[in-house]
């Protein structure tokens, strides 16, 4: 199931949470919203009194820090509000994700263009089947690759492999990589300080927003490890160089010590996400224009050597005759 099934899921919820219902009327509300695959786990939890957050966690509609961030909501009382932030980060999450997804996609359906109008000349020198045996896998392989990112793991689970290796890919890319990065920060960010604000302690807090930075095992075993031992939360992110902006541990390390800490996370993942957007929309148009003129450039390159190779070819019957 994709995230636009996960956040229609949870405004569902929300709003019949907020309607004071429960039971089998909170079921029998949200059930038109909720995908056949996860309708057994929720309705169980709806009906019988079960935990939303595991039952939403064991079908991989949610990763293990929205779990944790819903089911501290649970624990508050606060469950209409917390399905409305995990909704809202959802849906920011999709636009992020839709966005870095055309950053992909511009490029490849210009490469997949290219492939097909460079070797257009061969058409007259050595036949249509020459052709379109150069010029039909180039723009196979990008249908099928997006095939794969655009209609394959979106639907996967929240904690899937291949879902998370593929971030992984995107995460080492030159500029798109960036600006994943620091939507992560802002999600990093929003999750802690909802975690703290739902009253859970920061030493269970921390680690569950870790979880949302792939390829920083390492680093989470430096920062759990440090605040293990004393330490207070700049302190620790510290404990892992590189990972953590400095301006980041700076106002952190007063938002320790003015007991706004949770304001402090909550404006950090506000700036960072509108951070990320505007990377990606400049990632966006420079490789989009980049390749546009690399692929006018090349076929302009292809139509001067098929005229020339054209001229020539009556140059020689010129001379024969």
């Amino acid at each position: 199931m994709s995230d636009r099934n996960l956040e229609a899921l949870l405004r569902a919820l929300a709003a019949a949470h907020q309607a004071g219902l429960a039971g089998a009327g909170l079921w029998g509300a949200v059930r038109p919203a909720t995908p056949g695959p996860w309708a057994p786990a929720v309705g169980k939890a709806l009906t019988q009194g079960g935990a939303l957050s595991r039952a939403l966690s064991e079908v991989g509609a949610i990763s293990a820090a929205e779990s944790a961030l819903l089911a501290a909501g649970e624990k508050a009382g606060r469950i209409p509000d917390t399905l409305g932030v995990l909704a809202d980060m959802v849906g920011r999450r999709r636009t992020v994700r839709t966005r870095a997804l055309m950053a992909v996609a511009y490029p490849a359906l210009l490469v997949g263009l290219a492939g097909m109008l460079l070797p257009a000349p061969m058409v007259i020198t050595q036949g249509v089947g020459a052709y379109l045996a150069v010029a039909l896998w180039p723009a196979g392989l990008v249908g099928a690759g997006l095939t794969l990112v655009f209609g394959v793991v979106p639907r996967l689970p929240a904690e899937h492999g291949l879902r998370r290796g593929l971030v992984r890919l995107a995460l080492s890319m030159p500029g798109l990589g960036g600006a994943l990065r620091r939507q992560q920060l802002s999600t990093f960010c929003e999750v802690l300080g909802q975690l703290l604000s739902a009253g859970v302690s920061i030493t269970v807090a921390l680690p569950v927003a870790l979880t949302v930075l792939p390829g920083a095992e390492d680093a989470a075993v430096a920062v759990t490890r440090t605040l293990a031992a004393g330490s207070g939360l700049s302190d620790a992110l510290a404990a892992a160089p590189g990972t953590f902006p400095p301006a980041l541990l700076a106002a952190l390390s007063v938002g320790e010590r003015t007991g706004t800490l949770d304001l402090t996370l909550a404006a950090w993942a506000a700036q960072e996400r509108q951070a990320a957007q505007q990377r990606l929309l400049l990632v966006v148009v420079m490789v989009g224009l980049l390749l546009f003129l690399l692929v006018a450039a090349g076929i302009g390159f292809s139509v001067v050597q098929g005229a020339q190779r054209y001229i020539d070819s009556i140059d020689a019957a010129t001379r024969v005759d």
